[in-house]
């Protein structure tokens, strides 16, 4: 992965595209993030859907 300012390790668009079963591969292990001027992050369906779980509600 190329480093850029604002993230250390985010992939270029133009290396996302080449590299994408990589890309996906790295995602399983944590977020990927993409891009330099407008990122966007890549994380796995598990932890998408650990992050969108219902909270248990403490009453009753």
């Amino acid at each position: 992965m190329m480093p850029n300012t604002q993230y250390e390790d985010a992939w270029t668009i133009s290396e996302a595209k080449a590299k994408l079963s990589e890309l996906l591969r790295c995602a399983d292990e944590r977020p990927q993030y993409i891009g330099a001027r407008k990122p966007y992050v890549l994380i796995s369906v598990e932890q998408w859907e650990a992050l969108n779980k219902p909270k248990e509600s403490m009453a009753g």
